[in-house]
């Protein structure tokens, strides 16, 4: 790379909105000008992990 960190590279909007529409992610409460993974976004990754990290078939049940 060419020295940046992850952090610092700019991520689209288009796939950003989506995650906040669903509330898993959140603005950082210290201020600052960042994105985190929300208490839900949490509680959502664990769930699709003891699922085998697979989506299931048919999404309308969700």
């Amino acid at each position: 790379m060419s020295g940046k960190r992850y952090d610092d590279r700019p991520i689209a909007e288009r796939t950003m909105i989506p995650l906040a529409h669903l509330r898993l992610i959140e603005t950082a409460a210290d201020g600052t000008r960042r994105l985190i993974v929300s208490k839900h976004g949490q509680e959502t990754w664990r769930l699709f992990n003891e699922r085998g990290g697979r989506f299931p078939d048919d999404l309308t049940d969700l």
